[in-house]
């Protein structure tokens, strides 16, 4: 079991999900528009890789914890989600896998944006 074995739990029943509208709004204000490739470092249970897999033409989610690249592709299998997940450090997996052409540089700050302006406006109606 490695260190991050132990929160999938938590992911399962303590955090709340992203809903459909954040995955939306998201993926409307980055310019999602099927075309681009998607790369989740850090995935985890696969909630954003799954979550943005429609609207993405490739989701690829990279996680060194094998029980969380587990729980990601049962998750994705659950909702027909296409993402591939792979289990291993990012640098090494990038070179594996020739990950390079993924566009996905600065998401962090664009989602943690995007998602304060959708709560706002849901604390507004």
């Amino acid at each position: 079991m490695g260190r991050f074995a132990s929160t999938i739990t938590y992911y399962d029943n303590a955090r709340p999900p992203y809903g459909a509208v954040f995955f939306a709004t998201v993926g409307q204000q980055l310019g999602f528009d099927r075309s681009q490739r998607l790369l989740d470092v850090g995935a985890g249970p696969g909630i954003l890789a799954i979550g943005f897999a429609p609207y993405c033409r490739e989701v690829v989610g990279v996680d060194p914890e094998p029980a969380m690249v587990e729980a990601a592709l049962a998750a994705a299998e659950r909702v027909g989600a296409t993402v591939r997940f792979i289990e291993g450090r990012f640098m090494k997996s990038a070179m594996r896998e020739k990950l390079a052409p993924f566009a996905a540089a600065g998401m962090i700050e664009d989602i943690v944006e995007a998602r304060a302006e959708v709560f706002e406006r849901a604390e507004k109606h």
